[in-house]
């Protein structure tokens, strides 16, 4: 859990240097390399923590888009090339 918030302060640096559009392919593309065990439990929990008046903003956004990140990589098929 507190790596997701030292990865948040890193990605928030890395994609404010970026275009918008290649933000959730950074968060795929780190999250896949950090070899993490236990995605969908880190998103449950973090979503389980957090009021939804927390949500509203920028923290919002940012668990959205892990869960959404967690979302591709688990259905991902290298068969298929895509999700």
């Amino acid at each position: 859990f507190l790596f997701f918030f030292f990865f948040f302060g890193f990605f928030v640096d890395v994609v404010a240097e970026s275009d918008s559009n290649n933000e959730l392919q950074i968060f795929i593309y780190v999250l896949v390399h950090t070899n993490l065990e236990d995605l969908e439990t880190q998103n449950t929990y973090m979503w389980s923590l957090s009021a939804p008046e927390e949500l509203t903003g920028e923290r919002g956004y940012y668990l959205t888009m892990f869960g959404s990140a967690v979302e591709y990589i688990k259905s991902y098929s290298p068969d298929q090339g895509t999700a």
